[in-house]
């Protein structure tokens, strides 16, 4: 995934694979769709309602509910994650809200607040 990368120089030689990228010195408010990956450097205040891999960088933030396929966090995320496969919580990474998720990773010096939910594929819930 294109999350293995965290410095600008890194950014630009896998410019192809990022199809949305909000860079350290912008500031976005608002709701985004896509079926792509996006790339959060700087500030976004709204909901990721659908993407494809979502990374937050070490300076990035978001303020909100997040819908994705996968995520890496380096930076801060303040809200909700629901994603259909794995997070992964690097070490400067902080995750403020619930995950919901079928994997997750936090490393060392991660800082998680919330609960998660596991949920398997092919395993239905009992009532």
């Amino acid at each position: 995934m294109f999350g293995d990368f965290k410095s600008d120089k890194d950014h630009k030689g896998k410019q192809g694979e990022v199809g949305t990228f909000i860079d350290t010195t912008a500031s976005l408010k608002g709701d985004i769709v896509t079926e792509g990956n996006i790339r959060i450097d700087g500030k976004f205040h709204g909901n990721i309602i659908s993407a494809k891999d979502v990374v937050v960088g070490e300076e990035g933030l978001i303020e909100g509910q997040i819908t994705c396929e996968t995520m890496v966090v380096y930076g801060m995320v303040k809200g909700n994650i629901k994603s259909a496969g794995l997070v992964e919580i690097m070490s400067t990474g902080k995750v403020f809200g619930d995950i919901e998720v079928q994997s997750i990773s936090i490393k060392e010096g991660a800082v998680f607040e919330g609960k998660s939910i596991m949920k398997q594929q092919g395993v239905s819930e009992i009532e």
